[in-house]
């Protein structure tokens, strides 16, 4: 099971934002974890987390520039990790 909620706006000129976060719970009854002294069972279990923003200007509706910035993370018992992703988007139009 997972969810997801993102809110933003779409100016044609202006200011832009995008904020988002989400998590999700998978489990694999037929994958031995690495270790079962975590908590979380006898089962492999995989709680991804994400946390994401983008910060930017639209100088007119054709030409817009955006930092991106995506925090995730990982709470297993086989493959934990922790992961910042930062991104410059640019998009134009002739």
């Amino acid at each position: 099971w997972q969810m997801d909620f993102d809110w933003f706006n779409k100016w044609d000129s202006g200011f832009l934002f995008d904020i988002g976060t989400g998590f999700q719970h998978r489990t694999y009854k037929n994958d031995t974890p690495l270790s079962d002294e975590t908590g979380l069972g006898k089962y492999r279990v995989d709680i991804p987390f994400r946390f994401s923003t983008g910060l930017g200007w639209a100088f007119t509706p054709e030409w817009k520039a955006v930092y991106n910035l995506k925090y995730e993370t990982n709470l297993s018992n086989k493959s934990p990790y922790v992961r910042n992703i930062h991104g410059l988007t640019v998009n134009g139009q002739f």
